[in-house]
């Protein structure tokens, strides 16, 4: 055969070789098209995406993902590196037969070789690309995966805290942390150590509100206490002190910077008081009332790997029902007088629910 004619003829078999690969591409790609509607559809059937705000991914949406991933491998590595890695002694044949044509050196060999080795890296950069946006989908979704709106009058978390008041009982505030958040942790995991104010990682402190009292209704003390604020803060290193306020909103004075704010309307606070000091009943000594926080802002946060917002969990507030103690416990410098309390909240009703 004439080296030109053979040349030529070498040609074609490049071009047979290219709509080989061309044919592979095409499959891949209906084959990952199909899978992508069917993704798609997945993810639309998956309700519980849309308590995510951030877009996270449905179990069944990273499956399909995750399958697509591997066709895509399968169907081009494969090929790519049959096409790529030639036999050596075809490598060296070609070279041989395009090196010399018309007087002029050709350096064909060393062509094929360079676009031999650009394709492929472009094979591995497409499937890095692919396993980069696969982990990056994965981790949005276990970032957001404890992130669910807690169901309406839910018991959305649990607390301990204390009141501080001035001598007259004409002004107060209150500091305390959390034992338990609905959607975020329990006691095993919301503490840096053995649970108590020293070690919780979520704390919450009120403004300094107004007391007035009214009069008595039998033995039923009763107290107005003006509207208000009220803040949740998360401390990444823990240091709760009931002698110091500060210690529960981050270290600051009030308001400081709080993962979650929220406003109150006047409440009524109700004491039980204790009149039969000769035989008193075990229920004399408590005091009760019941507050509706109203979420107004929130900041996300990232604890213990997942993110969070009290907008997604809580996102029109929370009642509070606390629980006091009349047996008096130390106060601070500005209020004295110190009540310890404990108590729950219930998830407020979003629109809809």
């Amino acid at each position: 055969m004439p080296l030109d004619e053979y040349a030529e003829h070498v040609e074609r078999s490049r071009a047979d070789r290219h709509r080989n690969i061309t044919t592979v591409l095409v499959r891949a790609e209906k084959t990952a098209a199909t899978s992508s509607v069917e993704a798609k559809s997945l993810e639309q059937e998956n309700l519980a995406c849309r308590d995510c705000s951030r877009g996270c991914l449905s179990g069944r949406a990273r499956d399909a993902l995750s399958t697509i991933k591997k066709i895509l491998i399968t169907a081009l590595l494969p090929v790519a590196l049959s096409k790529i890695t030639l036999p050596l002694n075809e490598l060296s044949r070609r070279h041989r037969v395009r090196r010399f044509r018309k007087g002029n050196t050709i350096t064909g060999g060393h062509t094929m070789k360079l676009r031999n080795r650009n394709a492929q890296v472009r094979v591995l950069a497409l499937i890095a690309l692919l396993s980069a946006s696969y982990s990056s989908a994965e981790a949005q979704q276990r970032a957001w995966a404890g992130a669910k709106q807690i169901p309406a009058a839910a018991v959305a978390c649990y607390f301990v805290g204390r009141a501080f008041l001035s001598a007259d009982f004409s002004q107060g505030e209150v500091v305390g942390y959390f034992t338990d958040i609905n959607g975020i942790g329990e006691a095993d995991s919301l503490f840096n150590g053995n649970p108590s104010e020293q070690s919780a990682y979520f704390t919450f402190r009120s403004n300094v509100f107004s007391l007035r009292s009214l009069p008595a209704n039998g033995d039923v003390g009763l107290d107005l206490v003006s509207a208000g604020t009220f803040n949740i803060y998360y401390n990444p290193a823990p240091n709760g002190d009931w002698s110091d306020p500060d210690t529960f909103s981050g270290d600051q004075p009030f308001p400081g910077r709080p993962i979650a704010h929220f406003t109150r309307p006047e409440v009524l606070f109700v004491q039980i008081l204790q009149s039969d000091v000769a035989s008193p009943p075990p229920f004399e000594s408590i005091s009760e009332h019941a507050i509706t926080e109203t979420l107004v802002s929130s900041q996300s946060f990232t604890f213990n790997g997942y993110q969070y917002d009290f907008s997604t969990l809580v996102p029109r507030g929370v009642t509070l029902h606390e629980l006091f103690s009349n047996t008096g416990v130390s106060g601070v410098a500005d209020l004295p007088v110190g009540l310890a309390f404990a108590g729950n909240c219930l998830a407020l009703a979003n629109e809809g629910q």
